[in-house]
């Protein structure tokens, strides 16, 4: 319960997700009808791109095909290009970032976005494809002809293209984590060259000469671990060995000789090797022991864990516990001798992990299905109607995906889910279509109240208020009148109202222009009508004044300016001397600034900053020099600093920090070394410091913290212990103290709602608030009101509508801004129960002011600036007499406090110009 001094606010409490009580198995979609055997449409190849499966099946009529599945009957199609030819005949299919790739009979080449328009055939390539290698946006492949070829393509027909041909037979492409591809050339027996590629004919070079390394007919493949990959290699001295090469000629050699001679450690051609965190798991024998192994590497790092006979094939993980399927028996180890033992003993099939469940199938006198609960470690029966057949095992958001055979014999496509709903609705707008939902997007708190576009299926997207419960959310104004849309857009606070762009049309003509809104229907009204076709975005404000990119036939996408007249509307500077305009973006407001990127011919797309004036207009720094982009995107000012990502061609895009001049804007770090670029995005401040989300090379989309020096910019933590859970790309986190709530992503749990807890750094699902995978629209990032957590997710039956997270955390925010706007800064750490809240500030002059609090209440004005705290009548906190000020307050200790809301804001009095200036506002909540 939110308590803001005696103001109560109502807000539904998600609750964590529960296992249902039992297992839930379904037929997916009997793709080929029928009840012979030979109706089978046997699934196959399944692969993972984004959260759906792809995969080969057959339907009876177009014969082997790539479909796709969401895991609902419904959602399970085949894929077919915008003339509705299907990709028939699929030999090797790979997904990389952006694309599924499918090498068919005949050797051309589709990629697939999973629409229509995304499917296209993109080359023919004479030979046989033999193996893929997905790397970023790229995929490597392996063609058989008359010789072996290598081959990349970034899913276009121009970007399809020969590396390589050689007369020896090509194997093992394997990525590194510096964006390159190690791949084997030679004859079925040793010795092999290693090669190794940057997707280019003129970076395709050989790593080193016949090193004896080993893989008959390629069932040795390399395997990254670290900064490099292991494979098995031999010589007359020690026979068959583990190897190591890092793509260097001097860093590719033996790592250890298991078994001393030339008898080598008998490597099972028949069993698999898993790389988890930064080991890789075999089966091997020294001599002495025979059974499972690990490495990273290195000698010393390559020890026994397990004695086992047969052959690895399967393997799961589940947090720090990984499991494996070696001969008859199922081990669970947590990658040390000590912690590695004998789970079950019976004739197993490990099928894989489902939320805290381990799903096998195991021999008891005729095969049974059984679910291991990692939690408990108890084992229970799985009532299962396809017993004993389950093949090619997916996880897919919060189901296990499957090829499974029922008692008739066809083998069709099956699901099984462990998980049920455990959250409930705030507010359910559309409630006339049965899991349609309003569509909600756009949340935006201004003034207490969260903001949001939202359809209802009268009104069209409109714009819509709430004060966190049910009853107090309501449609504002229908701007665009019935059914159309106004789409507001683009929510900033100015002079104390809610400014927005929306839509309004006159026949088949529509106008975009600039509105304002007080919550309420009589006082939102058109403010500045723009030019036909501005299609303006990018709004803030700053020293007063609102700032936009607009578009005209005249000086194309230029900034504009407004001052909030009609008059006072208008081109604040041309860059680009032509009709295409320089595309200005990235408005940000910093130390006094306004900075944006912007294109120009002579520059590129490079970081600008402008004081207000066409004059105090300025490149900051050509980081590209010519006419190629750095191309600056997620601007984020914090402290002295500005952060940003930008590309520069031997890094690819990274993260880059600027000070406001030429010489003090550098790259901070090169996370992701080579030329893909980490991407560094999602910049949030918290108690501990910048956050941000970056891609690095071993475990993926990451949390990281930076100070702005490169020996400060390291990773937090690996997301959820094991989970595989991922930050989302370009969805900044809530800050609640040194805790952020987040949107992600990990293996069992589609895109829900996250919490990452700075003091254990260790992350949770808050709630699944669609169980299963979920199709259309899933989550929009999380808004921070009065306490609350707000965010729109998709709901089983009431479709994509409201959710509220009370968390009972302690938080901070800033809200609105200061006079001089953004001159004046007031931050604060989370007033976390028992502790000392900090509050600093700065200013700049000759200048004394105060610190003072209020309980919450709606920002007016006072002396001509933004009044958050009411100063009249708000408790005075301390004096403030130096430009930079530290205040420690001490927070109540007693949980009654829990939940109390309150604001601060600073009052300066400018002794140079006798004239008044404030702060922005802070908004804080006592919790935990």
């Amino acid at each position: 319960m939110m308590r803001a001094f005696g103001f109560v606010v109502s807000a539904v409490v998600l609750s964590l997700p529960v296992l249902a009580q039992s297992p839930n198995l379904r037929l997916v979609k009997d793709i080929a009808p029928g009840i012979e055997t030979y109706h089978s449409s046997d699934p196959a190849m399944f692969t993972r791109f984004g959260n759906q499966l792809y995969f080969v099946a057959d339907d009876g009529e177009h014969g082997p095909a790539l479909w796709k599945t969401d895991g609902t009957k419904s959602g399970t199609m085949l894929i077919v290009d915008d003339a509705k030819n299907p990709i028939l005949k699929p030999k090797l299919v790979s997904a990389t970032s952006q694309f599924v790739f499918a090498l068919t009979a005949g050797s051309y080449v589709w990629r697939t976005d999973g629409t229509p328009l995304g499917t296209k055939s993109i080359a023919y390539i004479s030979g046989d494809p033999k193996e893929v290698c997905a790397h970023g946006n790229r995929l490597y492949f392996r063609v058989r002809s008359n010789s072996d070829s290598l081959w990349v393509s970034d899913g276009t027909s121009a970007g399809t293209q020969l590396l390589a041909e050689f007369r020896a037979q090509l194997t093992s492409l394997a990525p590194l984590p510096d964006g390159t591809i190690l791949f084997g050339a030679g004859s079925q027996l040793p010795p092999y060259d290693i090669w190794r590629t940057d997707g280019t004919r003129a970076g395709t070079q050989l790593v080193k000469a016949a090193c004896a390394a080993y893989w008959p007919l390629g069932e040795y493949p390399f395997r990254q671990v670290g900064k490099g990959v292991v494979f098995w290699g031999s010589d007359v001295v020690n026979g068959v060995e583990p190897w190591w090469s890092d793509g260097t000629t001097a860093g590719t050699h033996p790592i250890v000789d298991l078994n001393a001679g030339a008898g080598g450690s008998g490597v099972d051609p028949f069993s698999q090797f898993l790389v988890h965190g930064k080991y890789l798991y075999f089966r091997a024998n020294d001599g002495t022991n025979t059974g499972l192994w690990r490495t990273d590497g290195t000698s010393s790092g390559t020890v026994f864990l397990h004695a086992g006979s047969g052959s690895l094939r399967r393997s799961a993980v589940h947090k720090d516990r990984i499991f494996f399927e070696i001969g008859s028996r199922l081990l669970e180890s947590d990658g040390t001798p000590s912690g590695t033992r004998l789970l079950l003993s019976d004739d197993v099939r490990l099928h894989g992990v489902l939320g805290d469940k381990l799903v096998i199938e195991a021999d008891r006198s005729g095969w049974q299905s059984l679910v291991f609960d990692t939690t408990s470690r108890t084992w229970s029966r799985y009532p299962n109607p396809v017993e004993g057949t389950w093949q090619d095992v997916t996880n897919l958001g919060s189901q296990l995906v499957f090829s499974g055979q029922a008692a008739r014999g066809d083998r069709e496509l099956w699901s099984s889910d462990l998980t049920k709903d455990g959250t409930r609705l705030l507010v359910e707008i559309n409630d006339r279509v049965l899991a349609f939902g309003s569509n909600i997007e756009s949340l935006f708190v201004h003034d207490g109240s969260l903001y949001f576009v939202a359809d209802d299926l009268v009104h069209g997207q409109e714009l819509w208020i709430s004060d966190g419960t049910a009853q107090g959310t309501r449609l504002v104004l229908d701007i665009a009148g019935g059914l159309a849309s106004s789409n507001p857009r683009c929510f900033t606070s100015f002079d104390g109202a809610l400014t927005f762009f929306a839509s309004t049309f006159s026949g088949n003509v529509e106008s975009v222009d600039l509105w304002k809104t007080d919550g309420t229907a009589s006082g939102t009204v058109r403010w500045i009508t723009l030019p036909t076709d501005a299609n303006p975005d990018s709004l803030t404000v700053y020293r007063d004044r609102l700032y936009f990119a607009a578009t005209t036939q005249v000086e194309g996408r230029e900034i504009w300016v407004s001052d909030g007249t009609q008059a006072g509307t208008k081109i604040f500077a041309d860059f680009g001397p032509s009709k295409l305009g320089s595309y200005p973006a990235e408005f940000t407001v910093h130390n006094g600034e306004l900075y944006f990127t912007a294109a120009s011919p002579s520059t590129g797309g490079e970081l600008f900053a402008t004081d207000g004036t066409v004059a105090g207009t300025r490149l900051v720094k050509e980081i590209v020099p010519g006419k190629l982009s750095s191309a600056p995107t997620q601007l984020y000012s914090y402290r002295d600093k500005l952060f940003f990502q930008a590309f520069e061609p031997s890094t690819g895009r990274e993260l880059w920090v600027t000070d406001g001049s030429a010489a003090g804007t550098h790259l901070v770090r090169d996370i992701l070394p080579g030329t893909s670029g980490s991407l560094p995005h999602a910049f949030v401040r918290t108690d501990d410091g910048l956050r941000f989300v970056a891609d690095e090379p071993i475990d993926g989309v990451e949390l990281w913290e930076t100070d702005g020096t490169t020996a400060g910019t390291r990773r937090v933590t690996n997301s959820v212990a094991g989970l595989g859970t991922m930050f989302l790309h370009a969805v900044r986190p809530v800050a609640l103290g040194r805790n952020l709530f987040f949107r992600g992503i990990h293996a069992t749990v589609a895109i829900e709602p996250f919490y990452y807890d700075g003091a254990t750094h260790k992350t949770y699902v808050i709630a699944e608030t669609t169980p299963g995978y979920q199709t259309g629209p899933t989550m929009t990032p999380g808004v921070l009101c009065r306490g609350t957590v707000y965010f729109a997710a998709n709901h089983p039956t009431a479709g994509y509508e409201l959710f509220a997270w009370d968390s009972d955390i302690a938080s901070a925010r800033a809200i609105g801004h200061g006079c001089p706007n953004h001159v004046l800064r007031l931050e604060a750490t989370a007033p976390v129960l028992g502790s000392t809240m900090r509050v600093t500030g700065s200013v700049a002059g000759n200048k004394v002011g105060f610190v003072f609090l209020s309980s919450t209440r709606a920002t007016t004005s006072a002396f001509g600036c933004p009044d958050h705290v009411g100063v009249h009548g708000a408790a005075l906190l301390a004096a403030v007499t130096t430009p930079n000020f530290d205040l420690r307050l001490a927070v109540p200790t007693d949980p009654v406090f829990v939940g109390y809301l309150a604001k601060l804001q600073s009052w300066f009095v400018d002794l140079t110009y006798a004239r008044v200036e404030s702060s922005n506002g802070l908004e804080v909540e006592l919790g935990r």
